[in-house]
């Protein structure tokens, strides 16, 4: 007696080519998955606010201007004389 088949489908006489593209399919699906997860939480992060400054100078400068030593004009002063040294 022969298997009945589900649908005309017997899966008994898959060939690997055949298990290899399930195999791959399933692959890819999880992929595209985990890829719109990770797009979507990198998506809805709040993005951080302003430059960051990679100057030292700059940094000590801002940092001298929060703790209240120097003012919002010496900072930009300061920051414009650095500026004009530091450009080639």
């Amino acid at each position: 007696m022969e298997a009945i088949s589900v649908m005309g489908y017997d899966n008994a006489n898959w060939g690997a080519g055949e298990w290899l593209a399930m195999i791959g399919t399933m692959v890819l699906f999880w992929g595209v998955l985990i890829a719109l997860f990770v797009w979507a939480v990198r998506s809805f992060r709040p993005r951080e606010s302003g430059t960051k400054c990679l100057d030292p100078a700059d940094v000590v400068l801002t940092e001298r201007y929060a703790r209240g030593e120097i003012d919002e004009d010496e900072l930009r002063r300061r920051r414009a004389a650095l500026r004009a040294t530091s450009s080639p």
